[in-house]
């Protein structure tokens, strides 16, 4: 398998995958739905952090490093991967504009940062310890995948036969959480 395929229908697909678990298991259902199956339920939110960290980083935006706000995604190697895989750019005043959308973004990377790769407990950042605030992860992770869509993929028809091909089906269906 060339690189090229290999990064659209495999590495990508596999970063989705984890991107989306946490809304695909857990979005609709009732309070304390975490309770039941805390290892599914905090593996899969942490892991949507991290992805979403992921994926701003390969669309060119970062949380700067000593405030929380959003920053150029300038690393050699990111800026290398975007040209060769031609990924688009989320312009980063766009999303600034979106007061909503920015604080979003800022609060679910600030907990990337500080509360799941952290290697210390000083700033440990628990802003998302509740169930009332998944709504925000989930509408984070509908604006990553939809950037996925437009920005990787251009355009549905291809991600949908990516995420389609049977190594990256994850077949949810075999166990549903109620």
């Amino acid at each position: 398998m060339n690189k090229e395929k290999e990064y659209f229908e495999e590495h990508i697909p596999h970063r989705v995958n984890l991107l989306i678990t946490f809304r695909e298991r857990f979005k609709g259902l009732k309070n304390e739905k975490g309770y039941y199956v805390r290892d599914f339920y905090r593996c899969s939110k942490d892991m949507a952090f991290i992805m979403v960290r992921f994926f701003m980083s390969e669309f060119g935006i970062k949380l700067d490093r000593y405030e929380d706000i959003l920053v150029d995604e300038n690393e050699k190697e990111i800026v290398f991967r975007r040209n060769e895989f031609k990924i688009d750019c989320i312009d980063i005043n766009e999303v600034v504009k979106n007061e909503t959308l920015n604080k979003e973004l800022i609060d679910v990377l600030v907990a990337a940062n500080k509360a799941v790769v952290h290697i210390n407990n000083e700033k440990v950042y628990h802003y998302f310890d509740d169930e009332e605030k998944d709504d925000i992860i989930f509408s984070v992770i509908d604006f990553i995948e939809n950037k996925i869509i437009d920005n990787i993929y251009h355009g549905k028809d291809e991600y949908l036969r990516v995420m389609n091909l049977e190594k990256n089906n994850m077949y949810r269906d075999r166990l549903k959480i109620q």
